[in-house]
């Protein structure tokens, strides 16, 4: 892995999956050799077709299992009132990592959401607010993004990593 770009976690290939990816590739190679060695037929042009596409699906069925998306480790902080110069007047209620100030949440009066019934307004309370102090993961990938809490005894896995904490730089520590 390099830098903070998402990557294939080969760690996480599994013996089920290894058989899986083994039984598609004989089954597509069977059909291509078949086809091949054969007059052009159609039965067999279908048979390749089908196993070529049910051996895509299954490189894509893995690879998706294996696709890691780094994160990086906050710790969420109280949630604060502050002017919001996007809103006009209004106030917003942010929710902010102490270690580095990284938005965690955020709501404000009329602020949208896209479902699948259309737009719709959310409350306060719909905003799943973090707990003073709970190790917060979040990442980004294009228009993916996952947040989760870590238990604070458990250890960062390889695509977890702290987020650098400017409260000490700013103190001269």
């Amino acid at each position: 892995m390099s830098g903070f770009e998402p990557f294939f976690d080969y760690d996480k290939l599994t013996q089920e999956m290894t058989e899986v990816l083994h039984h598609a590739a004989t089954r597509f190679n069977l059909a291509r050799d078949t086809f091949i060695r054969n007059p052009p037929n159609t039965r067999l042009c279908i048979d390749l077709l089908r196993a070529e596409r049910a051996f895509d699906r299954t490189i894509d069925e893995v690879s998706r299992e294996l696709w890691t998306l780094p994160v990086m480790v906050h710790v969420a902080g109280q949630r604060e009132t502050e002017v919001c110069e996007d809103c006009g007047e209004g106030e917003r209620i942010i929710q902010r990592c102490k270690r580095c100030g990284s938005t965690l949440h955020l709501w404000h009066e009329h602020l949208m959401v896209l479902t699948p019934e259309g737009p719709a307004e959310l409350e306060e309370d719909d905003i799943p607010w973090w707990e003073e102090d709970t190790l917060v993961a979040k990442g980004t990938d294009g228009p993916r993004m996952t947040m989760y809490s870590i238990h604070p005894d458990r250890r960062l896995e390889k695509h977890e990593m702290e987020c650098v904490s400017l409260v000490d730089i700013g103190d001269g520590n």
